[in-house]
């Protein structure tokens, strides 16, 4: 609903801006694309999300894997999954589940994307033994300490979700 209400006003804005061909009319454009891309992208989450026949281990990993290739390729950051464990096709997952886990990635990814300093490449990788499963999101760059940090409200998302999974960050 946010999106949409903005999205009406951004239009709004570049309606009048090419109206009066103000040199703003071209950013305004670009805020809007913006905005569609970020709308569509959470009804192609959520369709994915509710489809049954996409709930293994597997297709929670590529469909990281597409988001994070699309992500890393804008900030010119090489991105690689890591082979998968031979049964992650096997191995099915809740709606709920795989959004958590997908929330606490992407998360990762957009904060890899806007905030690692030399970062070069990127590597997810998922790895299972027994029936624990562990999930790492590595970059190359020079890392952070989170005590000086302006804002955790990601990482304590990230936290949270990862207990409501029963695991951790």
């Amino acid at each position: 609903g946010a999106i949409l209400s903005t999205l009406k006003v951004q239009t709004e804005a570049a309606r009048q801006d090419l109206r009066t061909n103000s040199p703003t009319a071209e950013k305004t454009l670009e805020d809007v694309t913006k905005l569609i891309d970020e709308l569509a992208l959470g009804v192609r989450q959520s369709t994915w999300l509710q489809d049954p026949a996409l709930s293994s281990l597997q297709d929670l990993a590529l469909h990281l894997a597409g988001f994070g290739g699309k992500l890393f390729d804008h900030a010119d950051i090489a991105f690689s999954l890591s082979p998968l464990p031979k049964t992650a096709e096997n191995i099915r997952l809740s709606m709920r589940w795989r959004e958590e886990f997908l929330c606490i990635f992407q998360e990762a990814m957009n904060n890899v994307a806007r905030h690692a300093t030399g970062c070069t490449n990127v590597v997810l990788t998922f790895t299972l033994e027994g029936r624990m499963l562990s999930a790492s999101l590595v970059d190359d760059g020079v890392g952070f300490s989170k005590e000086n940090l302006l804002r955790i409200n990601g990482l304590e998302n990230m936290q949270r979700r990862a207990a409501l999974l029963k695991g951790s960050l």
